[in-house]
């Protein structure tokens, strides 16, 4: 399950997919502290799953096409992330 990789038990996982469905994952990402309401997640969980993204996003760049010009819709992940 995709809401793992945030560091939430399984316990935690099963409730904000139970709550909010498939749009969970894209909620979490736009505000993750929009899940605070789920019983045993608090500002701390919320705190570190925004960390969390913090750290992926700045290990993004924007990807390239075979000219080395942008390319729309796609990025590069730094391997260490």
């Amino acid at each position: 399950m995709q809401l793992r990789m945030y560091d939430l038990s399984k316990a935690q996982c099963e409730t904000c997919w139970n709550e909010y469905g498939t749009g969970c994952i894209e909620l979490i990402q736009k505000n993750p502290y929009s899940i605070m309401r789920i019983k045993g997640i608090g500002f701390e969980s919320c705190d570190r799953i925004a960390d969390i993204i913090d750290f992926v996003l700045k290990g993004t760049k924007p990807g390239v096409t075979k000219e080395g010009k942008p390319a729309k819709g796609k990025i590069d992940l730094d391997p260490k992330v």
